[in-house]
């Protein structure tokens, strides 16, 4: 029973300079987190802001993994209180939420001591994503929600995906609306590049002056 006791009130000492290492190298690998994230993340939202986070996250996560290992009844101590606090955080898109794991998996590899497998396994991470982003980025193409608007009888769907069918790999028709003199359709439409997207836009002013073009780019559309 005296054992059993021991085992839960036991504490080992904290080494401050080992700490201080262990938060700089998490700090740091937050960084280059950051750094890609920014570079090859595909978020729509800003991921300058979201990223900014990441320092806090690794380095928390460090400082409560190195406190807690210290001492088993911490440790429980800290399952009680996680069970009854809920993180709430506006994590809008699964992408998000992978690069916030891989700073958790920072902060407790760098807290619980593993410096080398860390740094190795992180790193080895963010070059497989950035040699991923460099690889996918030369093959992107680009996909738009398209709306065109028309007031006149010079256009129709019809005319209007002849049009953008040799411009774009994939093209569908998700809305039209013809009625009282006024045309809106709205594609889906995945162009083959920028420059195929901005001589769709020309040909279209060509056969109608009065044309309204639209559209916000939407990598998940088709």
């Amino acid at each position: 029973m005296q054992d059993l006791i021991a085992l839960f009130t036991q504490t080992e000492s904290i080494d401050v300079v080992e700490l201080g290492i262990d938060l700089i190298l998490s700090a740091l690998m937050s960084g280059f987190t950051y750094l890609t994230f920014v570079r090859f993340g595909n978020t729509v939202s800003s991921r300058q802001q979201f990223g900014k986070i990441f320092f806090l996250v690794a380095v928390c996560t460090c400082l409560i993994i190195a406190v807690i290992k210290s001492s088993i009844a911490l440790s429980l101590g800290l399952v009680g209180a996680l069970s009854i606090v809920r993180f709430r955080a506006a994590v809008k898109e699964p992408e998000e939420l992978a690069y916030l794991f891989l700073c958790v998996a920072t902060g407790l590899g760098f807290g619980a001591g593993l410096r080398v497998v860390t740094l190795f396994a992180v790193v080895l991470i963010l070059v497989i994503i950035a040699l991923k982003g460099v690889v996918f980025s030369k093959k992107r193409v680009e996909s738009f929600n398209f709306s065109v608007m028309s007031q006149t009888t010079n256009l129709n769907a019809e005319s209007v995906s002849k049009l953008l069918r040799p411009y774009s790999n994939e093209l569908a028709l998700r809305r039209a609306d013809d009625g009282n003199g006024k045309l809106n359709l709205m594609f889906a439409v995945e162009f083959k590049s920028m420059g195929k997207l901005q001589t769709a836009i020309n040909e279209l002013k060509a056969k109608d002056n009065g044309v309204s073009v639209s559209f916000m780019s939407n990598d998940t559309l088709l």
